[in-house]
């Protein structure tokens, strides 16, 4: 995984200048947000009432997960026991996908999922975010982040909240 630090994210522009539709508008503290194809943002209000969170970010969510899930599972991930690079000679028989004739297809043989808790993810994502703010990173700060998706990606995005 690479974390990098980003002052501004360009990729985020208030208007498709083409289209002449508004994707988004800034808050006053900065930040775009989504908004309504009139130009408003919007609204942050939860409508589910099944839904009872106390604030309106994703870190507010997940800390009110956690403290009302906390021993449950929260997320369950498999390790790789093997990984096999397979060409097709030929033509596949009915319990394999119809591919080409040529191509490699990778085989991975996964074990039984473990599972962590809400309780164990957030102390990981708490670590992480300990990390970053070593590395100098700032809360409000922009960080990018490359990798695959897995479940170490998550707990770096919750860490990084």
């Amino acid at each position: 995984m690479v974390l990098h630090h980003c002052p501004y994210s360009s990729s985020l522009v208030k208007k498709n200048e083409t289209q002449g539709v508004i994707r988004g508008v800034q808050t006053p503290e900065g930040w775009y947000i989504k908004a309504t194809t009139s130009g408003e943002p919007y609204s942050l209000e939860l409508k589910d009432s099944d839904i009872r969170v106390q604030g309106v970010t994703l870190n507010d969510a997940f800390e009110s997960a956690v403290a009302r899930y906390g021993t449950l599972p929260c997320m369950a991930t498999r390790r790789l026991l093997d990984r096999k690079h397979m060409t097709v000679c030929g033509v596949s028989g009915s319990s394999e996908p119809k591919v080409k004739k040529g191509r490699t297809l990778e085989k991975l043989s996964l074990g039984e999922y473990t599972c962590s808790s809400f309780n164990e993810v957030s102390e990981m994502a708490r670590s992480v975010g300990a990390g970053v703010r070593l590395h100098g990173i700032k809360p409000l700060e922009r960080v990018v982040m490359f990798a695959e998706s897995r479940a170490e990606w998550m707990i770096a995005v919750l860490g990084c909240l």
